[in-house]
């Protein structure tokens, strides 16, 4: 082999060219990763509102009572987290029947007013029977003598009273 001969490597400014390419790879690489992040965290808080405000409205629907129309707002521990919800009630034109809208936010200081990130909308009404006393085929077999839900029963009967 001939000692003349040099070993040949990278020069100083080919490896910091290859630095900067690797840097600039990394950088994007890391703000898709916080991007990512960021948008199941906000994911997660719009579902856990969501869970919130469904919670809210089946309460309403379960209690004995008609909710009382007009707003309410309350503050809630979930998933380790405050939450403040506010349910509006409004009567419709049917009576007896209401209008319910959940808006669920995180609660504190720092969170803007009218930043909701969920809201539910559902109806509440304190009807047992059908409209205006009016009995569909499938109520009279509550009736004693109403018939027994299978064919040949009696005809309708829009008084509700047994024949």
């Amino acid at each position: 082999m001939n000692c003349e001969q040099k070993a040949r490597g990278f020069t100083l400014v080919e490896v910091l060219v290859a630095l900067i390419i690797v840097s600039f790879g990394m950088g994007a690489l890391m703000t898709a990763l916080t991007s990512r992040a960021q948008s199941t965290m906000q994911l997660r808080e719009k579902s856990i509102a969501q869970w919130i405000g469904l919670n809210q409205l089946a309460t309403a629907r379960l209690s004995l009572a008609l909710p009382a129309t007009g707003k309410s707002e309350d503050e809630i521990d979930f998933a380790s987290f405050k939450w403040h919800w506010q349910q509006d009630v409004s009567d419709m034109e049917i009576p007896g029947l209401k209008h319910i809208v959940i808006r669920v936010r995180r609660a504190g200081d720092d969170v803007p007013k009218d930043r909701w990130l969920a809201t539910v909308v559902g109806f509440r009404g304190d009807a047992i029977r059908t409209a205006q006393g009016v009995m569909s085929y499938w109520d009279n077999a509550a009736i004693p003598g109403g018939g027994g839900g299978g064919g040949g029963g009696p005809a309708f009967n829009p008084t509700g009273k047994p024949n």
